[in-house]
């Protein structure tokens, strides 16, 4: 379990520090939509509650409202900052099925590495 959640934390961590030819950037931001929110019904229930309860950490926006290409983008590094802190505490904590973390990293991937 905390594998998998380690797992998702460094693949977020990354999407923004790798830089524009590193692992884990989106390569595609310009076919990720600007004007649909994240489907956070799509991710497992306890990141569900993740994010919502550490919403107001996350200071790209508000998760039920920003757009997939503005989460992905990660623009000033709001999403790293808040998955290192606020998202790995509560998934180490909320997500005991090492399921969860892969099923994230999954959900992850859907919208941002297209």
């Amino acid at each position: 379990m905390k594998l998998s959640i380690s797992i998702f934390v460094a693949i977020i961590a990354t999407s923004v520090s790798a830089g524009s030819h590193g692992w884990g950037r989106p390569q595609n931001l310009d076919k990720i939509p600007r004007d649909k929110p994240l489907p956070l019904h799509q991710m497992p229930e306890c990141w569900q509650g993740c994010f919502q309860s550490t919403n107001h950490a996350y200071g790209g926006g508000d998760f039920n409202t920003i757009s997939q290409h503005d989460f992905c983008e990660d623009k000033w590094a709001h999403l790293r900052s808040w998955a290192k802190t606020w998202g790995h505490t509560c998934g180490m904590n909320e997500c005991k099925d090492k399921e969860d973390g892969y099923r994230m990293v999954r959900w992850f991937n859907s919208i941002c590495m297209i």
